[in-house]
């Protein structure tokens, strides 16, 4: 008997990507043209703002413009994932770009009152081959979702960043003390524009995944036997790390 678990993983990790790539390729020149047309809606919108309106038309006038510009960040949302940009890479500090990810979500954590929790591994120094800026983009988005996916009633309030190695992947863990994943859900949350939140616009998962699968690497979802959404990124180590396989000298 042979356990075929990863090689199933992995065929349905190209299949979604494939998928992402096709349907990003046929709506990137639709969507160009709905922010040509938003943009002049925009324009409308703040000209009737600076006329001397009543206070009803002035309020009609303010709810457009938020609106159009709710708009305009879906439809940018949505090129940065169809057009997507070639990725820059380099030999990356995970833990030092991990640390510079808690500076910035620092306001989100105080105002949702949930504790940051980041574990490493043996490994004092993790470096991998990656797009700094673009690693970070997806590691924000996945820190941020866990915090949001805390109901306010949970007592347990925390995300938990863990880190470690195997052979020639840096993995990372995102787990939070929400109320996980629905199993149906657990094959569309990377699927563009699904989403669960009222004020969502179910790209931020798409884009991570795109990410993270140019690099070469993984990311799958799961629910965690303790309850909560447990997130795993696999990207690939950096060049400092061949020597540590005897096979490379």
């Amino acid at each position: 008997m042979t356990d075929i678990t990863e090689v199933t993983e992995l065929r349905e990790q190209v299949a979604l990507k494939n998928n992402l790539e096709s349907l990003g390729e046929m709506s990137a020149g639709l969507a160009h043209e709905f922010k040509n047309a938003i943009a002049t809606l925009q324009g409308y919108a703040q000209l009737l703002q600076n006329l001397e309106l009543n206070e009803k038309a002035q309020v009609a006038a303010g709810s457009l413009l938020n609106e159009v510009r709710n708009l305009a960040a879906l439809v940018t949302a949505f090129l940065n994932f169809a057009r997507p940009q070639p990725l820059q890479l380099e030999d990356t500090d995970l833990h030092g770009l991990i640390a510079d990810c808690a500076v910035e979500l620092k306001p989100l954590l105080e105002e949702l009152k949930v504790e940051l929790v980041v574990e490493k591994g043996l490994d004092s120094e993790l470096i991998v081959h990656a797009d700094e800026r673009m690693l970070r983009s997806g590691l924000l988005n996945l820190a941020r979702n866990a915090c949001e996916a805390i109901p306010p009633e949970k007592t347990e309030r925390s995300v938990v960043v863990r880190t470690n190695k195997d052979t020639q992947f840096a993995v990372i863990e995102v787990r939070d003390t929400g109320t996980g994943i629905p199993a149906d859900q657990l094959q569309k949350i990377f699927i563009p524009f699904f989403t669960t939140k009222p004020k969502g616009h179910g790209v931020g998962l798409a884009l991570t995944h795109r990410v993270i699968t140019e690099h070469g690497g993984t990311l799958t979802a799961a629910n965690a036997p303790e309850g909560g959404a447990v997130f795993t990124i696999k990207v690939p180590l950096g060049n400092t790390h061949a020597s540590d396989d005897p096979r490379a000298a």
